[in-house]
């Protein structure tokens, strides 16, 4: 049963990704029939931003993995952890999927912050043997997690906030129509 569920899983983003290449003509279809597969991609581009999408859901099975398998060899998990980034960062600046740059930016941004917090998590294992030194670069990496979780959230609030006042100006129009 498990070796059935990693196979789903492995060769899911593959199935979908050989119908979306055979099936390229037809990608506005395709769009409504997989949803956020496509979201703010470039599709424009031509079928290869796949590579992303396909890496995207590779490295989530990575990540897994790696967790409970090595779950003993701290290192090991950081090394493969920050491998994984470096291979994103160098897909999304090859490739350049996003629609936006802003969306783009904010892939460099939060990558760099997440192997920041790698490099904190070195300093928990062995390589530091001072207690007290252990304990206030677990500052370093509370600030980090912050500072992602503080930059992302202040975009979400300011995207519905302005979708909160346009939607607003809406029903203010109409109002003032019936008027």
């Amino acid at each position: 049963m498990n070796f059935a569920f990693f196979g789903l899983i492995i060769i899911y983003p593959f199935v979908i990704s050989y119908k979306t290449i055979k099936g390229w003509s037809r990608i506005d279809e395709l769009r409504e029939m997989y949803g956020s597969y496509f979201e703010e991609l470039r599709i424009a581009t031509g079928p290869h931003i796949l590579v992303y999408n396909n890496y995207f859901l590779f490295r989530r099975l990575i990540v897994a993995l790696v967790l409970v398998f090595t779950r003993d060899m701290l290192f090991l998990q950081i090394m493969i952890m920050d491998f994984t980034i470096i291979a994103q960062v160098i897909i999304n600046g090859h490739l350049e999927i996003f629609e936006t740059r802003f969306k783009h930016n904010m892939e460099y941004i939060n990558e760099t912050l997440v192997m920041m917090t790698l490099y904190c998590c070195v300093c928990f294992s062995s390589f530091v043997p001072d207690p007290k030194a252990r304990f206030d670069i677990g500052y370093f990496c509370c600030f980090f997690v912050a500072l992602q979780l503080a930059i992302n959230l202040y975009f979400i609030f300011k995207q519905s906030l302005s979708e909160m006042m346009f939607s607003f100006r809406i029903w203010r129009h109409r109002r003032s129509m019936k008027q």
